[in-house]
């Protein structure tokens, strides 16, 4: 009786369905320049079932000039143009005036307004010499703001800051690390990632390639994951487990 009811539980907790998700990496090109100054960035996609998340980062350090801030990116996803963001997660900074003094780093989880959203088109595009079938994240559509500035110095300084970042015309700057949700109906975890270039700047020319670094193929970094209702489920059955299996051993 003790043994069924075990092996029932166990069937009920094993068959609880996981989330799945893939995740894809992309940096920009090793020692890529605008006007002879670094750009570094990254773009993390974490595929979902009809979610796709896009962190953007901003690697550079101690940046000079706004031509260095991370603006806007290209990207496919699949075979699929539609899609609308739901929630855009960071933290602003403003430079206007700024006169060389530490900075006060703002929070990065902070759930900002739709209004200050970053413009998402779907469509087919030129880029890089060629034809990218996806998506546009970016910024032009706020002006010159909501662009993401890199880190300051180990000092918390921009002691590189030109008047392109302390003249007050770009700010608030979005600080560091973004992160955009992203409903895409049909999405799956089986979606790869392709064809994507992060743009710079406050224009739309100032584009550059890219290298996936992790998770290239559809295939790869697939892991499941489970769910809240499952991990009570789990947590359920091996709590009755423990409970049968007690008062088994105290008869004994």
């Amino acid at each position: 009786m003790i043994k069924a009811f075990i092996l029932a539980t166990l069937a009920i907790t094993m068959s609880t369905r996981p989330a799945r998700a893939a995740s894809f990496t992309f940096d920009t090109l090793p020692g890529d320049t605008t006007s002879g100054l670094p750009l570094s960035a990254s773009a993390t996609f974490d595929v979902q079932a009809d979610t796709l998340k896009v962190t953007l980062s901003n690697l550079v350090v101690d940046e000079k000039s706004v031509g260095q801030n991370l603006s806007h990116i290209y990207f496919s996803v699949g075979n699929f143009t539609t899609g609308s963001i739901t929630s855009m997660v960071g933290g602003l900074i403003s430079l206007d005036g700024y006169a060389g003094t530490p900075i006060v780093a703002p929070s990065t989880n902070t759930n900002l307004p739709s209004a200050d959203y970053w413009g998402l088109i779907g469509g087919s595009f030129p880029v890089l010499g060629s034809t990218t079938t996806g998506f546009h994240l970016d910024t032009i559509a706020n002006g010159n703001n909501y662009t993401i500035i890199g880190l300051p110095n180990a000092s918390g300084i921009y002691s590189n800051a030109n008047s392109s970042l302390t003249n007050g015309h770009g700010d608030p700057f979005l600080y560091s690390t973004v992160v955009f949700t992203i409903h895409v109906d049909g999405l799956t975890p089986t979606t790869g990632i392709s064809d994507v270039a992060f743009g710079f700047g406050t224009g739309e020319n100032d584009v550059h390639g890219s290298f996936c670094s992790q998770g290239c193929s559809s295939t790869t970094n697939v892991n499941p994951t489970p769910e809240p209702g499952s991990m009570l489920v789990i947590g359920f059955g091996f709590a009755v487990i423990g409970l049968v299996a007690g008062k088994a051993r105290s008869k004994a």
